[in-house]
């Protein structure tokens, strides 16, 4: 199978089926993230979207990131694409329950506490 991009139809499609992972797979993407931490990838990244990145790097180690970019699309097309969407879903899913949680602990509006938070990101 080849890692084609995907549509903007196939993303929401994919973002859909992320808002709606049963138990045992909210598990398994939580061990994928534990292991990706271990090998020291972003917080909350699993395995598969950051060989979906590193695949598309020129970098001495994207022959790793390829191969297994490649394995994952053999079992499920653009799978790592698939990830990322799943985890652009999870992460925007946690940030809205703690931004929510935070502003009503602290009396903050929601865009006080992304003005506190993005003091100490000035980078992004």
């Amino acid at each position: 199978m080849s890692d084609s991009p995907l549509t903007a139809q196939q993303i929401t499609q994919a973002a859909l089926q992320s808002k709606k992972e049963a138990y045992v797979h909210r598990v398994l993407v939580g061990l994928d993230q534990f292991t990706a931490s271990v090998f020291g990838v972003q917080n909350d990244q699993t395995i598969s979207s950051e060989a979906e990145i590193d695949a598309h790097k020129k970098i001495w180690f994207d022959i790793f990131s390829k191969g297994l970019n490649k394995g994952l699309d053999v079992l499920q097309a653009s799978h790592g694409e698939k990830a990322q969407v799943g985890d652009i879903v999870r992460d925007k899913k946690d940030l809205a329950t703690d931004e929510a949680a935070l502003s009503k602990e602290t009396g903050l509006s929601p865009a006080q506490v992304d003005a506190a938070v993005d003091a100490a990101n000035p980078t992004q």
